[in-house]
């Protein structure tokens, strides 16, 4: 059996993925290898190498714990450089805190057996590009990659997806779209 890379995520629509190239287009000449924008998406978390066999019993199960939930929207405030500017990792677009992602998070987790605990928040973000930490840390001075960007993401569905590593570099292939339930 051949294990692949599996995420759980939340696509962005594709003017979404155009208007965020555009913003980033400012800081093109950073060290900062950016995502493409055909791999944006919201990452709600690993579920790391799996076998191929149980990746029809994952997406069921997914599919059956959306059932109960409705869609609902995401919004977007900044972008900035995370997790936090003493220890720079990436630039992202960061969202505020929403309780209908804390609960299909955890709807999520209790469906494939891997909850642990209730946690008080979760807040989206979309990585935007990764540090070259070697030529960050040669900056002086270090930029502060902080704006405003007011972004509404309608969540209507959660994809199974699987990350491959590609020449040029990742790409992710969805393996199965999840509807919620609805209004």
């Amino acid at each position: 059996m051949s294990k692949r890379k599996i995420f759980v995520e939340i696509e962005v629509p594709p003017l979404v993925k155009k208007r965020l190239a555009g913003k980033i287009q400012k800081w093109s000449d950073l060290p900062v290898k950016w995502q493409r924008s055909e791999n944006l998406h919201v990452a709600l978390f690993s579920l790391g190498y799996l076998d191929e066999s149980v990746l029809p019993e994952i997406c069921q199960k997914i599919s059956e714990s959306l059932k109960g939930l409705d869609i609902f929207d995401l919004e977007f405030e900044q972008i900035e450089i995370g997790p936090n500017l003493e220890k720079p990792q990436y630039v992202r677009l960061i969202g505020k805190s929403s309780e209908q992602l804390l609960q299909l998070h955890e709807t999520i987790e209790k469906a494939l057996d891997i909850f642990q605990s209730s946690k008080k928040s979760f807040s989206p973000q979309i990585i935007l590009g990764k540090l070259r930490r070697d030529k960050w840390q040669q900056l002086d001075p270090r930029p502060d990659i902080q704006e405003k960007c007011q972004i509404s993401l309608g969540v209507e569905n959660v994809w199974v997806v699987e990350k491959a590593d590609q020449e040029g570099g990742e790409e992710y292939h969805p393996i199965e779209i999840c509807p919620l339930a609805g209004c």
